[in-house]
């Protein structure tokens, strides 16, 4: 195969340019090559390497030929670095396709972190796109960039926001004590807000054979309730909403999921087999590989949980987690992160008299708990803040402890994992106390290509006595050097 040109060649660091390969296979554009199925049993071999590290799973029946096929691949990589893993990835994309990148630029609508394993990897499923007002932001600064258009979503604290491709959804949430139920979308490409108008349709039944994003679907009469406090994960190009708190009328004794098509603009109901864990908010979900990992909460009482539920997307079935070690304390409004595809991150929250600042680990692969070793100074105990993944760091903006707001961006590096090192805290960028990043309710996703981290909402105690509402409704974002 010849060299790709230069001018076509992937510039991105590492580890994006491993993820922009790995959405290159996964989301088909048009000019791609069929993959070989010799170059695709590699390319899941590196691609396990890269994201979960050395195969310590057992070997599968030989009657399973595929599985197996997959195992041996995986299992000759032996102790093969991850950095290396991702580099021979890419190198064998380049060499079976070398114009994959120009073919990426020209098709970046389809490059979003769809797949589910890749919505549970090293990020919240930010996709790779350029935006102007994002590149030129200062670096390792908080600012504000210019919004287009005339719309803007009201203000709010405890919603719901997630990344489609290019879009950021944000959903509900409470402003002034009332509920919300609307869907806004702000396209991070052009920096411009539009609302999901008009009333949502619902979604025909799908009956499922496989489990897969399009299926065991029930319609939705109406569009989802107002709400605050609940959970949303973007699956294909659909965003699953869970739980959250409702108006007494809304509220229902079981966990919720609803399922809004992003392309149909569609609502449906998920449901899944199996018992139902009860309603609650403040949770966290987060997917690693097909499953959703939903932790804490309060219930309709206002009590914090500790429980773990797990939906398998696979089975669309509810599983009660079987956990060894110690799990963190119950705990609402705390962050949860997937890392590597594998390790559920939990940090922070509050119960009823307590903020916490402590880490806890799940190994999805044992489903085991721990506390890992950390270095420096950690951030100061704090619920209500948010979180979002860029490579091996971990990023923490705002907050509150019960006292003030926490104006503090903090990064975890979690590069140490995989040796047995400590984790190490970091401190990035401080905002003036009183900005909208020292606010509780906020929400956080890192828009990978421009490397930023977005911010938007929040509460701060000034939020009702602002005119412009710009400390609560406008956007604000980090674009900084720790990729």
């Amino acid at each position: 195969m010849s060299a790709s040109n230069s001018q076509d060649a992937c510039t991105l660091p590492y580890p994006d340019r491993f993820h922009a390969a790995v959405n290159f296979i996964v989301n088909s554009v048009p000019g791609t090559k069929p993959v070989p199925d010799e170059l695709r049993l590699a390319l899941f071999a590196l691609h396990q390497q890269a994201t979960v590290g050395p195969c310590t799973e057992a070997k599968p029946w030989g009657w399973n030929v595929v599985e197996s096929a997959k195992w041996e691949s995986w299992n000759q990589l032996g102790n093969m670095s991850s950095v290396e893993a991702m580099r021979l990835y890419v190198k064998l994309i380049e060499q079976e396709q070398p114009d994959w990148w120009a073919l990426a630029k020209a098709h970046k609508h389809k490059l979003s972190l769809l797949a589910a394993e890749e919505n549970g990897g090293d990020s919240d499923g930010g996709a790779y796109f350029a935006s102007p007002a994002l590149d030129a932001a200062p670096l390792g600064v908080w600012s504000t960039p210019f919004v287009e258009g005339p719309k803007r979503p009201p203000p709010r604290y405890e919603h719901a926001a997630a990344t489609v491709g290019p879009n950021l959804y944000v959903l509900g949430g409470n402003c002034g004590g009332r509920y919300l139920g609307d869907v806004w979308i702000l396209a991070l490409d052009t920096m411009t807000w539009s609302p999901v108008s008009g009333p949502a349709k619902s979604a025909p039944p799908t009956p499922s054979q496989n489990g897969d994003a399009a299926a065991i679907l029930a319609p939705v009469p109406q569009p989802l309730p107002p709400c605050a406090g609940h959970a949303m994960v973007a699956w294909g190009s659909k965003l699953l909403v869970l739980g959250g708190h409702m108006k007494a009328k809304d509220a229902r004794k079981d966990l919720q999921v609803s399922a809004f098509d992003t392309q149909a603009t569609t609502w449906a109901l998920l449901e899944p087999s199996g018992a139902p864990p009860t309603s609650r908010g403040g949770h966290s979900a987060t997917i690693i590989g097909s499953s959703v990992f939903i932790f804490g909460g309060e219930d309709s009482s206002r009590r914090p949980l500790g429980e773990l539920v797990i939906l398998d997307l696979a089975a669309m079935a509810w599983v009660r987690a079987d956990t060894t070690g110690l799990p963190p304390a119950a705990r609402s409004a705390h962050t949860a992160v997937a890392y590597k595809n594998r390790f559920l991150v939990v940090f922070g929250g509050g119960s009823v008299a307590h903020c916490y600042n402590d880490v806890s680990l799940l190994d999805t692969k044992t489903n085991e708990w721990s506390s890992p070793a950390t270095d420096g100074v950690p951030p100061t105990p704090r619920a209500g803040h948010a979180a979002a993944m860029l490579g091996d760091r971990l990023y923490v903006v705002g907050g509150g402890n019960n006292s003030a707001g926490c104006a503090d961006l903090a990064c975890l590096d979690l590069s140490g994992l995989a040796a047995g090192r400590p984790l190490r805290w970091s401190s990035v960028a401080t905002a003036e106390p009183r900005s909208a990043i020292a606010s509780e309710g906020l929400s956080l996703v890192a828009a990978r290509g421009p490397g930023a981290l977005v911010a938007y909402g929040g509460y701060n105690g000034r939020y009702h006595s602002s005119k412009k509402l710009q400390t609560t409704s406008e956007l604000e974002k980090e674009l900084s050097h720790y990729r």
